[in-house]
Parts: structure tokens; C-alpha cells; sequence
């Protein structure tokens, strides 16, 4: 293999080097936010795939469904409003 040849690949010449960076010479990591895990949206998920097999199959799972999937997000927005910043 020739270094043409890796260059041409996308890989490193043959003169290239790897240097270290002190630690205290990176710049520092930034804080990424994350809300809290939560149960409601799995309660909401499961709330569209109750109404889902309610439409494929009798009216009452798809109240059930929708009431459920409603709950659901009302209580994740609530959940999100009262969170700590």
C-alpha cells in the first residue's frame, strides 16, 4: 500500500501524528438538560395503540384509548410545568 492510496480512501497520510490534549487544555463539556424519565409517555403511547385496536375492533377500547391517551398528556404537560429549572 502507498500513502497515495490512503489518501485517496480518506485516510491519514503517513506523516500524519496524533497529539494529545492536556486536559486543562480542552474546552469544557457543556451541561446538556434532560427532563426527569416519566411514566406518562408510555401512558400515552399505550393510550394510542388502545384507541388503534379499538378502531380495528369494537367502540369501547377506543374510548377507553383516547381517555387514557388524554390523561396521559395532560399529566406529562402538567408534569413538565412544575419541573425545577
Amino acid at each position: 500500500m502507498h500513502s497515495s492510496d490512503d489518501a485517496a480512501r480518506g485516510g491519514p497520510p503517513d506523516d500524519a501524528a496524533i497529539v494529545a490534549v492536556p486536559a486543562a487544555d480542552r474546552p469544557a463539556e457543556e451541561h446538556v438538560h434532560l427532563p426527569p424519565l416519566s411514566i406518562w409517555p408510555v401512558t400515552t403511547a399505550a393510550g394510542v395503540a388502545l384507541g388503534g385496536i379499538g378502531m380495528a375492533t369494537d367502540w369501547p377500547f377506543w374510548v377507553l384509548g383516547i381517555l387514557l391517551m388524554g390523561f396521559g398528556v395532560m399529566s406529562w404537560v402538567q408534569e413538565l410545568r412544575h419541573e425545577p429549572h
